[in-house]
Formats: structure tokens, C-alpha cells, sequence
């Protein structure tokens, strides 16, 4: 059982009341951890996570078409389409896309490499779980690690 002071109660009923009334949907959309959470399969909430992160900096009403066209362009499956990523096929699909100082070609460019290593590794943690050492200095106990 754990003990709690008079403050440690007070500021809990000030959180949980926060946690209440607070708008996560609202917030949601002003966030680019909206695009994974379209998805179900675990495979695609990890590529439109990856490439909601790599585009997601500035301002979030510039940054969020240029992922929505992204991942449009990518069908219902992003992972099902990385797979299946073929540069002179698939890759005229993002012409035209750009964000800041990223062009097309530097899109097409991280869509095949995030393709490469679904294909070799299945997975972006897999791939970084091959070259990952427990005892590595600058890795510590991470607990995104030990998950799932």
C-alpha cells in the first residue's frame, strides 16, 4: 500500500482533473502522432511514425499536408507499400512534394531506404536490435528496449 501526504493527494485530484478535462483528440490534431494513429497494424503505425518524425519540424499547419500527401500517396498499407517499393515505379508518386529544403528525390530517397530495412530486418526495431549491445555505453537500460 502506498502512503500519500496531504499535498501528494491534493496535487494528484489537481492531475487527475487535468487529465479529465483535457482534449487529447483536440491536441491530437496538432501533433504528427496523428498519422499512426490511423493505422492498426502495428508495421504501419511504425513506417507513417517514422516518416511523420522525419518531416515533422517548423510549423505543424506546413509540415502535416506534406506527411498526409506522403503517406496518401503510400495507399492503405505503408508498410505493405515499402515493401513492394520500387524507385522507378512508385517513386514518381511523391513528384512535386517537397518541404522546406526536402525535394521529391530526397523523399523517394528515405522511402527506399525505409524500405531496404523492412525488407532485410522486417521491422525499424529489429533493424536497430541487430546492432544493439546491452553493455554499448551510450544505450544504458532503455525501456523502449525491454518493450513489446
Amino acid at each position: 500500500m502506498t502512503y500519500m501526504t496531504d499535498d501528494t493527494k491534493k496535487f494528484k485530484r489537481i492531475l487527475d482533473k487535468f487529465y479529465r478535462e483535457y482534449d487529447f483528440k483536440k491536441r491530437l490534431l496538432q501533433d504528427p502522432v496523428e498519422f499512426p494513429h490511423q493505422y492498426k497494424n502495428s508495421r504501419d503505425i511504425e513506417a507513417s511514425g517514422f516518416i511523420a518524425s522525419a518531416f515533422a519540424y517548423g510549423k505543424v499547419e506546413l509540415f502535416k499536408p506534406v506527411i498526409k500527401k506522403i503517406l496518401g500517396a503510400m495507399g492503405k498499407s505503408p508498410y505493405d507499400f515499402l515493401l513492394n517499393f520500387k524507385v522507378k515505379k512508385e517513386g514518381r508518386l511523391f513528384s512535386g512534394i517537397r518541404y522546406r529544403f526536402n525535394e521529391s528525390d530526397d523523399i523517394v530517397c528515405l522511402l527506399y531506404i525505409m524500405s531496404r530495412q523492412f525488407k532485410k530486418y522486417g521491422s525499424i526495431k529489429k533493424a536497430f536490435m541487430r546492432f544493439y549491445k546491452k553493455n554499448d555505453a551510450d544505450m544504458g537500460a532503455s525501456s523502449l528496449l525491454s518493450a513489446g
